[in-house]
């Protein structure tokens, strides 16, 4: 039995990318991964099992490959690669990610599965065909050299070109590699991947592909993303327009989810919202033009929660008379979990939800002096649930509740509504598997006439 244990870095990220061209930003942009599960750069999946093979593989005959990628590889995680003479895994902190049987099983008796139809989908029937970037043949051999010899240099590229296909072509970005299943072909049958979509499974967000090129031929899923809930084009449940009408919010938070709906809801009703955003621009813009073509005003403020002389800076410099405020700033919810307990996770939880809070409320409260401040803070339901994917997340929402009550007695100007929010579709929330979520406008809409009729 053999066990390498290792780190994987941006330089290895960046490296693997320029030889597959799987230049999906989910591998090498922190900005855009943090915004989507599980919020952090993700290892390229392929990488891991390429390196996995040269550093503890011990196999001559190789002829069949099985792989399952059961949970992302972080940037920065120290992974032990394992073989104990017929499975190959990856694991990390003593928690299995990626699971690999490798078999010597000749080629021609396997039958690979038929196409299936499990329900109509846009992803059905597609195909296509990608290939490795060009100037590349000598470098997939010298990066792993003990895979190139045991599988051979063509299966090499074959199983490269899967990063490539499932992060660049199908299902690209957003999208998230399972696993594969293929045979491997002694020689190179064809310089490029070939694929085609059979299956689709909207239980689980699942597309199956098969694929035949370079060494390879065999079975691929991955996840597909599912199309952003929270686009606010049109509401079930409108405010009347000029029930709003002469009113200026602040949405801390307010260029996606739930704060971008409720932008859009308060602009429907004719106000003039000022929304902060934290790193995208370009979503901030998307909303701002969205409420400018309602005839309404919308102002744009980049702002970080955990900066309060930032914080104090904007808000008493705006010039704003700020009545009403939205808080809706949050990290990724959602995330990898290998323990029951995650300490980290708690930590970033609570310098958005408390802290963060903290230092909002505290500025707009000498802002405003003794004029009425109505503050919207969501909570969640979590916190009733015994749910230990969201333990992290539920007792952070918990300590903000006190904060509220606390700061409520504090300033007597200030009233603070809290809602224990039940899971609403929105960009955070949604998932490969299906679960039942309430539209955004349903639930918030009650909840904003109550903050804006606080005058």
């Amino acid at each position: 039995m053999v066990s390498k244990t290792r780190f994987f870095t941006m330089d290895d990220q960046l490296r693997f990318a320029q030889l597959t061209g799987d230049r999906n930003p989910l591998h090498i942009s922190p900005d855009w991964a943090a915004a989507r599960y599980p919020g952090q750069i993700v290892v390229h999946g392929i990488h891991v099992l390429l390196w996995a093979i040269d550093a503890a593989f011990d196999c001559e005959h190789v002829r069949g490959l099985s792989v399952t990628f059961i949970k992302p590889i972080l940037l920065g995680d120290s992974v032990t690669a394992h073989f104990d003479g017929h499975v190959l895994t990856a694991s990390v902190r003593g928690e299995l990610v990626m699971r690999a049987k490798l078999s010597d099983v000749d080629r021609k008796s396997i039958d690979l599965p038929r196409a299936r139809v499990a329900d109509e989908s846009p992803w059905l029937g597609r195909n296509g065909s990608v290939v490795l970037p060009n100037g590349n043949n000598k470098k997939p051999g010298m990066e792993f050299p003990v895979a190139s010899k045991v599988l051979g240099a063509g299966v090499l590229e074959g199983l490269m070109s899967l990063s490539t296909l499932v992060g660049m072509e199908c299902p690209g970005l957003g999208g998230m590699f399972s696993g594969f299943s293929v045979v491997l072909a002694a020689e190179q049958e064809d310089s490029r991947l070939s694929y085609h979509v059979s299956r689709f499974d909207p239980r689980f967000s699942q597309i199956t592909m098969q694929v035949a090129g370079y060494g390879i031929k065999g079975e691929v899923t991955a996840h597909v993303e599912p199309p952003s809930p929270d686009s606010g084009e049109d509401f079930a449940n409108k405010p009347g327009p000029e029930e709003f009408l002469g009113q200026r919010p602040l949405i801390v938070g307010g260029s996606n989810g739930l704060g971008k709906t409720t932008a859009l809801l308060l602009a429907t009703g004719g106000a003039d919202p000022i929304i902060t955003y934290y790193r995208s621009i370009s979503e901030a813009q998307a909303v701002a033009d969205r409420v400018n073509a309602m005839g309404r005003r919308c102002n744009l403020l980049q702002l970080d929660v955990e900066d309060s002389a930032q914080i104090s800076d904007v808000i008493s410099d705006s010039g704003f008379d700020i009545r009403q405020i939205y808080y809706f700033a949050s990290p990724r919810i959602f995330r990898r979990r290998l323990e029951p307990y995650q300490s980290g996770d708690v930590h970033d939880f609570i310098r958005i939800y408390v802290d963060g809070f903290y230092n909002i409320v505290r500025a707009a409260q000498r802002a405003a002096g003794d004029r009425k401040l109505s503050i919207f803070y969501p909570s969640s339901s979590a916190v009733d649930e015994a749910s230990s994917d969201l333990l992290e997340y539920a007792a952070a929402k918990q300590l903000g509740e006190a904060l509220c009550r606390k700061l409520e007695k504090k300033y007597k100007s200030v009233s603070i509504n809290v809602a224990r929010l039940p899971r609403v579709a929105t960009r955070q929330t949604q998932s490969f598997l299906k679960v039942a979520a309430a539209a955004p406008e349903e639930i918030l809409l009650p909840l904003i006439r109550e903050i804006q009729r606080d005058k």
